[in-house]
């Protein structure tokens, strides 16, 4: 059986594919960052990318699949993370942010090395992140159960559910 918080992610999700059937493009400079929702939607949308990120490759395909909005990526997850009471991924984001700065432009020489062909580009980029030793704060993500930043969310989620219910029902 699914928790009401659970079921308000896929009311979420089926919001999001209906006014965005083409998906978000984090990669877009002309991406919105969802700028037309509830505030608490644009943020959970920015959580789960990030997260879903997170947990496939790691900080280095955070930036990689969201630059050039990397900031007001970070920007909408500091605010979301804020919102939830998850404040370890508060001060992570603002340690991100700060990483995410000294990236940036070798980032993005390695994305434009992709963007003309280079086949390489991304996984010398990510072993390179790797090599670094900066993955630690990935870490901050994948809590204890109890401290998972999705354990907190689920919990916002219930405590909030008749508004965000009342502004998907709109």
């Amino acid at each position: 059986m699914t928790s009401r918080a659970e079921q308000l992610e896929e009311r979420f999700v089926q919001l999001l594919n209906k006014r965005y059937p083409h998906g978000p493009a984090w990669t877009d400079p002309a991406f919105h960052c969802y700028c037309d929702l509830l505030p608490e939607l644009q943020s959970w949308a920015a959580m789960s990318f990030f997260e879903q990120e997170t947990s496939n490759g790691g900080l280095a395909q955070v930036f990689w699949n969201s630059c050039p909005n990397e900031k007001e990526l970070l920007l909408l997850c500091e605010r979301g993370y804020r919102m939830i009471g998850a404040l370890k991924q508060v001060d992570a984001i603002l340690a991100i942010r700060a990483l995410f700065a000294k990236w940036n432009t070798e980032a993005v020489s390695y994305i434009r090395r992709a963007i003309d062909g280079d086949e390489k580009a991304f996984g010398e980029w990510c072993t390179k992140y790797y090599l670094n030793g900066e993955h630690h704060l990935d870490a901050l993500f994948f809590l204890t159960k109890e401290e998972s930043p999705y354990r907190i969310r689920c919990q916002w989620l219930e405590e909030n559910a008749a508004k965000l219910e009342s502004y998907i029902d709109g």
